[in-house]
């Protein structure tokens, strides 16, 4: 197994969304009734600039 170079970060991208999720939740006044999850599908869609599923939008 390869060393990466001191210098690179790894990112764990769906950490990085889920983390977007709850503060989406936090900033909603985590609503009763609901958790953080109701909030992955609007994190995921600001995270990676658009829509998911693999769309490509014709110009």
């Amino acid at each position: 197994m390869s060393k990466l170079p001191s210098n690179v970060d790894l990112i764990d991208p769906l950490g990085e969304i889920r983390a977007r999720a709850k503060e989406l939740w936090k900033d909603a006044g985590s609503p009763e009734g609901t958790d953080w999850t109701e909030f992955f599908e609007e994190a995921e869609r600001q995270m990676c600039g658009g829509s998911g599923g693999g769309e490509i939008e014709n110009s």
